[in-house]
């Protein structure tokens, strides 16, 4: 999938000039056979102005109508990640970004804090099923939440690593019109994040950190890690003069600019996924029956505003965006990720090369037995 919210907009936007002077050429011709046709009709000022109003009502919905694909949509991506039965610790499965990045988030955080590491293996994630005098009581797992909240950390970290390489590499954008969030200016709602809260926090603050010793004398660190996995990860979100960052009713994330708005909501409700037959054997050189395989997901909404089609300038500061979706897409998505790897094309070598050598085996057993 290609997404190209913002080249689709802007292309839409610079035929606006075109469509108007077509526009102003059929209503002149238009108004001159109205004119005729009122006037035929022998209709009084009222009339005509009721029967104007209401074609152009009916004009303008039209266009409405025609614009909303360009103006909003939504992106739904789905991923998996797996666990291992026995000690319900994330697997991480190579060059699969999200698992990678989720695996490595988790661990930090129970690293550090002992009592997530109690909640995530006493209370594992799934769908919570239990029975109870013959009936069935769904209790979610603590663990759940704590999913839900690596993925929103795993989507804001993205997007703050991406803004600064759109920013940073590009020459035309002037900083005095952009806005750094860090910590100490970090809504609460994003504090609201344990993962984001626990990564963001000085060094000096954090007993995995002692023997750091804090910002080098080449400059600030802005990556680390301490001891067992622990995580420091100095937050930084560039954006557009005049964004802001507020939490919806649903819970989901906004980031709203002066010309669009991004959601951002994960989902995680414990069910089962299926990877593709022997991926666990062939690939992760797991046993089938050792991991457990869940569906994770992740919507991000945009929404242009109508305004922003009559902006001609500063769209510089808005490109990231078409790259970002494609960003999340590669780095999340589960078919994505089987397609980057050739899975197809690659098992049905191992298969063959399994059935060959098989096959030989077979044969030279035939060949002892016979001699």
């Amino acid at each position: 999938m290609k997404n190209k919210k913002l080249a689709n907009l802007l292309a839409f936007k610079a035929n606006l000039f075109e469509v108007f002077v077509i526009a102003v050429l059929v209503s002149l011709g238009v108004n001159i056979l109205a004119s005729g046709f009122l006037a035929y009709l022998d209709l009084d000022s009222t009339q005509s102005l009721i029967i104007g109003g209401l074609l152009v009502v009916i004009g303008l919905l039209i266009l409405l109508r025609n614009l909303q694909p360009e103006n909003s949509g939504m992106y739904e991506f789905n991923g998996v990640i797996c666990t291992d039965r026995d000690s319900s610790e994330l697997i991480s499965i190579q060059n699969y970004k999200v698992t990678e990045e989720l695996k490595r988030a988790i661990t930090a955080l129970c690293t550090e804090n002992k009592a997530f590491q109690k909640i995530w293996s006493e209370s594992p994630i799934g769908l919570g099923m239990s029975f109870e005098n013959g009936r069935a009581i769904s209790k979610r797992p603590k663990s759940n939440a704590i999913l839900l909240e690596a993925i929103e950390y795993f989507t804001l970290n993205q997007l703050s690593l991406h803004l600064s390489s759109h920013f940073n590499n590009n020459s035309s954008v002037s900083n005095d019109e952009l806005v750094t969030i860090e910590r100490k200016n970090i809504p609460q709602v994003l504090l609201d994040n344990r993962f984001l809260d626990l990564f963001s926090r000085p060094m000096e603050e954090r007993e995995h950190f002692i023997e750091h010793g804090g910002d080098s004398k080449d400059g600030k660190v802005v990556y680390a890690f301490g001891k067992g996995g622990a995580m420091f990860n100095h937050f930084e979100m560039v954006l557009p003069k005049g964004s802001s960052i507020s939490r919806d009713k649903d819970s989901s994330l906004v980031i709203k600019t002066p010309r669009f708005e991004l959601k951002i909501k994960p989902s995680f409700i414990g069910v089962n996924a299926n990877l593709p037959r022997n991926f666990e054997q062939l690939y992760m050189g797991k046993d089938l029956m050792s991991v457990s395989t869940f569906h994770i997901g992740l919507s991000l909404t945009v929404d242009f505003y109508a305004k922003s089609l009559f902006s001609v300038q500063g769209w510089d500061y808005y490109w990231w965006l078409d790259s970002f979706l494609n960003r999340i897409e590669n780095e999340f998505s589960i078919n994505k990720f089987l397609t980057k790897i050739s899975w197809e094309q690659n098992a049905a070598m191992m298969l063959m090369a399994e059935n060959r050598r098989t096959k030989q085996e077979a044969d030279l057993k035939n060949r002892e037995e016979k001699g």
